[in-house]
């Protein structure tokens, strides 16, 4: 059975049904944290160093979603640590789990600059508008 024909946002929600991951009490940015974590080299040498919301609306199907940034530590595959950036689009769906595009719901950062906990969140508001077209083709 080949899962590549299901749309990849379905594979994420199917996966973390299986995890029984839900959206809980944890914030915006550490949601986010935990779909970055699932796809490291390395998951367990994650660390969760800071996260802002960058946009929040919702999609065509009223589901509230977010995009964030998301600094982290982890493990590099040859086991070096390394700070990484990325930004992240996701939604909360009906029965409170999250879902995700695998193709374009996770950009690594690679401008450091933008990565800076000093970077004001106004100045990524942009890139989290844009990254919120190309997931949720949002309103808002």
């Amino acid at each position: 059975m080949r899962l590549a024909k299901l749309p990849s946002f379905v594979c994420a929600f199917c996966f973390l049904n299986l995890l029984g991951c839900g959206t809980g009490t944890t914030s915006p940015a550490e949601q986010g944290g935990e779909i970055v974590k699932q796809s490291l080299k390395s998951p367990a040498s994650y660390d969760f160093f800071y996260g802002d919301v960058l946009w929040t609306g919702t999609t065509a199907l009223g589901e509230q979603a977010y995009v964030v940034r998301v600094a982290y530590d982890a493990q590099n595959g040859f086991g070096a640590l390394l700070r990484g950036c990325a930004l992240v689009a996701y939604r909360e769906t009906e029965d409170s789990h999250v879902a995700w595009s695998q193709t374009n719901g996770i950009h690594e950062l690679e401008d450091q600059r933008l990565c800076q906990e000093s970077t004001p969140v106004t100045a990524l508001a942009e890139l989290g508008r844009a990254m919120a077209d190309l997931n949720f083709n949002s309103q808002k």
